[in-house]
Formats: C-alpha cells, structure tokens, sequence
C-alpha cells in the first residue's frame, strides 16, 4: 500500500519538502510519481548501475503514491490537492 493515499496528502508533501527531486506526472490513463532529481555521483545513465537506480526510483515511486487508477486532467488535480489554479 503506498505512503500518500489521495493527491492532496501529495500536495502536503511537497509543499512541506518531503519529495524533493520528485515531480507528478498526470497522464492519459495514470497520475504516478517520477524521479527527476538525477543520479548520485558515482551513477551514470546509460550503464547497469544507472538502470537500476532508475528501477529502484520507479519502485520507490509507487511506495509513495499509486495513482495509477486516478486519472486527471490538470485542474482536477489542482483542485484536489488544494493548489488554486489561477488563470491569467
């Protein structure tokens, strides 16, 4: 069972720094966690370590939130979070 069970414990996440190098990506059929915060140092992409830090990440990611029957669009998924959506 993951650790963030609705987008706004998501929210309250980030915005109290706990997903730091984590972004949330809302997609046609899934909203899910992907890591972009990079390698460490001793870890290239493109080798057997890079690909299996990358796993760990998509593992680790699914630990923390599996949105992966909720679907969104963008708004939706501000408003559930409690982000306001201010249009310019």
């Amino acid at each position: 069972m993951a650790k963030y069970k609705s987008l706004k414990e998501l929210a309250e996440a980030f915005k109290l720094g706990k997903l730091h190098g984590w972004v949330l990506m809302l997609d046609n059929d899934k909203t899910s966690l992907h890591w972009r915060g990079g390698y460490p140092m001793d870890i290239h992409p493109d080798t057997d370590a890079g690909e299996a830090f990358e796993e760990q990440k998509y593992d680790e990611g699914h630990a923390l939130y599996d949105g992966s029957g909720d679907m969104y669009i963008l708004d939706q998924a501000l408003q559930l979070a409690g982000i306001p959506n201010i249009e310019c």
